[in-house]
Formats: C-alpha cells, structure tokens, sequence
C-alpha cells in the first residue's frame, strides 16, 4: 500500500500504515531486547544451579563418608595410652570436619542465592536439599561430639 501511494508524507492512509509498522518494529525490538535479558537471567541461574549441585553432592557424600568413618571406629580403649591416641584421632577428624564448615556455609549460600532467583515451583526442591544438608551436618556433629564424650569417659575410667 505504501509502495503504491504517493508516499507517507502525502497520502494520509500510507502514513498510518508506514507508523504502525514503525511502531510494530519498535515493539518488535523492544521483545528482542526482553528476550536476551531473560535469557541471561536464565543462563546464570543454571550456572548457580549447576555449581549448587555439584558442591551440595560432593559435602554430602564427604559428610556421609566421614559419619560412617567415625561410627566404624574401635571403641574406646581401656589403656590411657590407647584412649590418649583415640582422642588424638579424634581431634584430627574434628580438625577435618571443621574445615568442611566453610565448605557448608559456601554450599548454603549458593542454596540461598538459587532459592532467591529460581520460582516458586522449584523453591521447595531447594529448600529441601538444604535442609537435608543441614540435618546430615548436624547428625555428623553430634556422631563426632558422642565419639569425643565416650572417649573422655574412658579415659577417666581408665585413670583411677
């Protein structure tokens, strides 16, 4: 239509028509430009997913790990020398598991920050796993503390 009239500055049909087009292509790119921020709001929240996921598996296994290690341990011995060299043992997988705590607090944040940028359906798969993570550190916390507990008792026994 435009083609055919004597152009949008004459003809008032062709100017309408040459303006909804400027304003379909305005519209037009103004999508565009919504699109491409959404998607790199997209791509960044599955990089946090992807490294939240990665580290949540990796504490887990190594807090399970460890939890088993620790309820695999002898008991406490009946010689103080034995008993003294246990709770060496167990300072040292103390020492071990407190460098996890930055490991955790690193793993909680990234849990926080996802939950904060995903919606509302997978909040809870988030929180969730969190939680988990949370209540199999404190069952590894407490295994460790009982091991610690058991092995002052035994030693006091052992040393009358």
């Amino acid at each position: 239509m435009i083609a055919r009239s004597e152009g949008a500055d004459k003809d008032i049909s062709a100017k309408a028509v040459q303006d909804k087009l400027d304003q379909m292509v305005l519209i037009w790119e103004d999508i565009q430009t919504l699109t491409e921020e959404r998607e790199a709001k997209l791509l960044d929240v599955m990089k946090l997913a992807a490294k939240l996921w990665c580290s949540h598996v990796a504490l887990a296994a190594t807090i399970k790990d460890t939890q088993e290690l620790i309820g695999e341990l002898e008991g406490p011995g009946v010689d103080p020398s034995l008993v003294k060299q246990q709770q060496e043992d167990a300072e040292a997988a103390k020492d071990e598991i407190d460098g996890l705590q930055e490991e955790l607090a690193t793993v909680l944040s990234l849990g926080s920050d996802l939950g904060a940028a995903c919606g509302e359906p997978d909040k809870p798969i988030v929180h969730k796993s969190i939680d988990e993570l949370n209540s199999a550190w404190d069952a590894l916390s407490k295994t460790r503390k009982d091991r610690a507990d058991k092995l002052v008792e035994a030693l006091q026994a052992a040393v009358p």
